[in-house]
């Protein structure tokens, strides 16, 4: 999975292949299996941390920032 912005971020597997979104909602599933949970997508999961950053009150601007986001649209959804 690579990023691209100010910074180029990319996972790797073991023999340096990028790694899909695909693989990784497939590993994550079988986690949530395991663990007996709810099932979230990995956009669910992006919400859910963004919600518990706000909840204890961290700055929304760094949030915002952090998921390629406003401050304005991190309140609104």
């Amino acid at each position: 999975m690579c990023l691209n912005n100010e910074h180029t971020v990319c996972i790797t597997n073991r023999i340096a292949e990028p790694i899909t979104n695909s693989y990784i909602n497939q590993k994550i599933r079988g986690i949530i299996q395991l663990a007996k949970v709810r099932k979230i997508t990995m956009h669910g999961l992006r919400h859910t941390h963004a919600t518990i950053l706000i909840n204890k009150n961290a700055n929304v601007k760094a949030i915002a920032e952090c998921l390629g986001n406003t401050p304005v649209l991190i309140y609104n959804v």
